[in-house]
């Protein structure tokens, strides 16, 4: 048999000192795996909101795009749909520009056939026995008084619905620039946020 020797106390501090280190050492091993499983958790969680952030703002360009490609077609169409009221405009305005020299033309004629009854009216009452050509020539010149004062009304009622019609489409003018123009307000505060 072997004899043991006893081991010194300094070779016993040496060892428990070692084993103390030892397990110092597996617990700051412990902590470091613990701390970089705690980081490792948190970069996941942190990828997979900037994952979900990312296709949110996919999404959300591809949402912008359809509606400013949208909202290109309706401004063109709008914009159309303007040029188009400008033409009838000015057609309108030389409908209603030779409505007016008509009826300045209408007011002349009635004047001059106002003024020639006058005569006729005055004739009457000088010579009252007239034949019955001179009564004729009379009867035929108020006639024709009368079917100029219905042209006149006619002409002028057919005025009076032209200048409604272009009342009308002044104001779908009016509200069609005013559709345009919250279109575009719409859209500027879009195009501030994207600049962001």
């Amino acid at each position: 048999m072997r004899y043991q020797r006893n081991p010194s106390p300094h070779r016993r501090t040496e060892a428990s000192a070692g084993i103390k280190l030892l397990l110092v050492l597996s617990l700051a091993l412990c902590a470091l795996v613990a701390i970089q499983w705690s980081q490792e958790v948190k970069l996941k969680a942190r990828i997979a909101e900037t994952y979900r952030d990312l296709t949110g703002l996919e999404t959300q360009k591809r949402n912008l795009e359809q509606s400013s490609a949208r909202v290109e077609e309706e401004l063109k169409r709008v914009e159309m749909l303007r040029t188009r009221l400008q033409e009838q405009d000015v057609t309108n305005k030389q409908e209603l520009l030779q409505l007016r020299k008509d009826r300045v033309e209408l007011r002349l004629d009635n004047q001059r056939l106002t003024k020639q009854s006058d005569a006729f009216q005055a004739a009457y009452e000088k010579q009252k026995a007239i034949t019955e050509e001179a009564n004729r020539s009379i009867q035929q010149a108020s006639d024709a008084v009368k079917r100029l004062a219905t042209e006149r009304d006619s002409l002028v009622a057919k005025y009076n619905e032209l200048a409604a019609k272009q009342e009308t489409l002044i104001k779908q003018y009016n509200t069609l620039a005013d559709y345009v123009k919250k279109l575009q307000e719409a859209a500027t505060p879009g195009a501030e946020k994207e600049k962001k």
